[in-house]
Formats: C-alpha cells, structure tokens, sequence
C-alpha cells in the first residue's frame, strides 16, 4: 500500500536504517522513474531462476514464495531461448563495465512492480522549486517482481555469481546505477497487462506466452477466469484440483516430464473456438470483441460449466497425456468447436451440453496412427525398427479443422475413422 504525504523530508536527516529510501520523479498515479544501485534492485527482486522448480523454493521465506508464486502467474519461464540471451546479455554488460563500450550502449530501464508498503514524500528543499520530486521508502524485506528487464537481471547475477569469468570485479557490479520504472498499488490483472504491453508490443515474447498476458483479449480474459472457476478431479493427487494447477502459464510447450495437461495458448484456443466455432480456428491474434449475442459473464457461466463437464468427465484421457492425443492443441480447439454447438449465444446451437459430451464419448484418443492419420499430426517411422509413431507436433492452424470435422461432421470419413475401437 502506498502512502503519501505533503509533509517532507529534511535531506540533511534521512533516515535510511528502516528501508530502502529511492529517489522518485512521479509520472502516474501508480508510477514512478527511479534510479539505484543495481545491488539494490537484487535485494527487492529474488533470482527468478529460483521461482521455478518445488526444491528451488523449499527453503525460501512466506514471503518469497508468495513472490515467487506471483511472478510466474506473469512471467515466462525462464529457460530455452531466455537463458541464452541472459548468458549473450551477461557478455554485453560486462563489455560495459570494462569500458569497452564507452558510451556507446544502452540497456532498457528496468519496470518494476513493487510488492508491499511505499511511503512517499516531498523531497525537501527540491519541493517547491521540482514539485514532482519525491522521496519514498520501502521497508527492508519488500519484495518485488519484474514486469520487464528479467533478462537483464540474470545477467547481473550470472556476472556477480562469476565476476573473474567476465574480468570483472562482483562490488562493481552491484554498485552499477541502474534506472527503475516502479509500479505500485497495482492488480494481478494490471501487473499481466503490463508485462503484455512491454513484450507483446515489443515483438519480444512469443505469441503464446503474449496473448496469455492480454487482459484486453476477452477470449484470454476468460481463459484465465476458467483456469481459476474450474476444479478437476484427478486420479494423482486423488482430489479436486483447481485446473489453474494444470494449465501452465509460463512455456509454449508441456513438458514431458510436467504434470500440466496443457499450455494457456492451448486452453485459449479451446475458449476461442467454444465461443466463435470454427471461424476460430486459425485466429491466432488478439480478439477485441466477443460475439454481439454474447456477453462477458454469459460466456463466463457457459464456458464453466462446459469446461467443468469435459475436463471431468475426461479426467483420466487427459492424465495420460503422453499415450493420448486428447490434449493435443488441434484437438483442444476441435473440443471447443463442438461444445460451441450448445452455447446459448450460438444462432445455430444443436445440442446440449450432455449431448456434445456423448458425441465424444466414443472417441478413441490413443495416439495411434493407424486412428489419426490424416486427421492430425504426423506418422515417423523409426528407421532401426520399422514401428510407427503419432507425432502431435502439428498445430492449431494445420490440423484444427479437419480435427473438428473428425470430431462433429458424421458424414465425413474421419468421424468414423477416429472412432475404431482400440486393437
């Protein structure tokens, strides 16, 4: 909580054994320009690299973990092609600090959402004459998160974790002054939409990962309602879960040794096809409206109700996901296609919620080529031994079409085709 005052300081009697005392230039409600020792900014912001993983946080504090717990809601993971540009970005500030560079660099502010109490005041003598300078505070222990510049602050580390590596003595590391864009007093919902705004803008962060972060998208907005409205029962832990456990926020990809059932892009694209149908299909792209005859909280309850439905009754396909195509992306957007059928904003609606659900019912969702060749994904061969494999690696936009004519169409080949018993 921020707390502001007209009362302020006497510059010659700052008081800095309380907290973290920052020079701050006002430039919003809820923001603010300050400059620090790099040193500083580390002792607000955890290492990101330890929010990722149950044995990298065991033994950190309440705080830390709540902190951790936020930042991946926002953040991406931090691993692939983010690791390499912070070991390629590592390279580049040591340049700078040796002199190599001379002034010939610059590296962006870095923006900052700052967790936990701010007291600003007036910056004494300065007031009158620069209004808009101010001082705050913030209690030792505050924490914060990242909205951009991520990268950048794993370079550092990885520059003080091996300073002789880089030539580089660790003190000047820390003491490099470093501008901050602060934010304050924000929600969830405008820390997310911030982080889109600064990568997505940017062409910096994947499509995925950025249209998980647009608040703005109403397709995403209730994609993120249902990851926290709909709770599963699974068969590992053996009890209802929130599906925010299952759909992961921060990869393109699930891993194989994860425990998600699917990606945020995935579970979006399931949203957008259950509110427009097949139209959205190969819609990749933010979405500013939703359907005239629909309105944010019908879709809300509709898509609740229908999402609690299909991921229950198809708890244990989803659960083997490596044996089984069910939580294939294609095939999560041809789930949404046929649950569009009973959505009460659909002109052409045909069907119940339990009728869409029986349509499926009879599918046959192993990954066996010999049931979903030329529906979706691809046949390898191993060369070694002749046998033939599914490979799922198909998108949305190759394979999600004939996947829901597969799934809905009863006239096509394929509706039968998917639907042979198992051999």
């Amino acid at each position: 909580m921020e707390h502001s005052t007209a009362s302020s300081i006497d510059e010659d009697r700052i008081d800095i054994s309380g907290g973290h005392v920052l020079p701050l230039q006002r430039i919003g409600p809820k923001r603010y320009l300050s400059s620090m020792p790099w040193g500083q900014l580390r002792q607000i912001v955890p290492d990101p690299r330890r929010a990722e993983g149950r044995r990298r946080i065991e033994y950190a504090t309440a705080d830390e973990r709540q902190q951790a717990e936020l930042r991946n809601e926002i953040q991406r993971g931090f691993r692939g092609a983010k690791q390499q540009n912070a070991r390629e970005y590592a390279r580049y500030l040591a340049m700078v600090l040796s002199g190599e560079r001379a002034e010939g660099w610059s590296t962006p502010v870095f923006c900052l959402w700052l967790l936990g109490d701010l007291d600003v005041h007036g910056a004494g003598r300065l007031q009158s004459l620069l209004p808009q300078y101010l001082i705050g505070r913030s209690p030792f222990g505050n924490l914060g998160i990242l909205l951009d510049g991520e990268t950048q602050h794993v370079a550092h580390l990885l520059l003080q974790e091996n300073p002789e590596e880089y030539g580089l003595d660790s003190r000047k590391v820390g003491g490099r002054m470093v501008g901050v864009e602060i934010h304050h007093s924000l929600t969830v919902r405008e820390a997310r939409q911030i982080f889109h705004d600064r990568n997505r803008l940017g062409v910096t962060a994947s499509k995925s990962v950025g249209l998980s972060s647009d608040s703005f998208d109403p397709t995403t907005s209730i994609a993120h309602f249902l990851r926290e409205a709909v709770k599963v029962n699974t068969r590992s832990p053996g009890e209802s879960v929130p599906f925010s456990r299952l759909v992961t926020t921060s990869t393109d990809q699930v891993k194989g040794s994860a425990t998600h059932w699917m990606t945020f892009s995935s579970l979006r694209s399931f949203a957008a096809t259950a509110i427009f149908g097949r139209s959205a299909v190969r819609g990749s792209k933010s979405i500013a409206r939703l359907p005239a005859e629909c309105r944010r909280e019908v879709a809300e309850e509709a898509l609740s109700e229908a999402a609690d439905l299909l991921f229950n009754f198809f708890a244990e396909e989803f659960e083997r996901r490596d044996g089984s195509v069910i939580a294939a992306p294609a095939v999560l957007a041809g789930l949404g296609v046929v649950l569009h059928g009973a959505m009460p904003w659909n002109p052409s609606r045909n069907c119940t919620l339990d009728e869409a659900v029986t349509l499926l019912a009879g599918i046959n969702w192993d990954r066996d080529p010999r049931i979903w060749q030329g529906v979706m994904g691809k046949v390898v061969v191993d060369v070694a031994t002749g046998a033939r494999s599914l490979s799922t690696a198909g998108g949305i936009h190759e394979d999600g079409l004939r996947v829901s004519t597969a799934l809905t169409d009863q006239s096509s080949p394929m509706f039968a085709q998917i639907r042979q018993p198992a051999s």
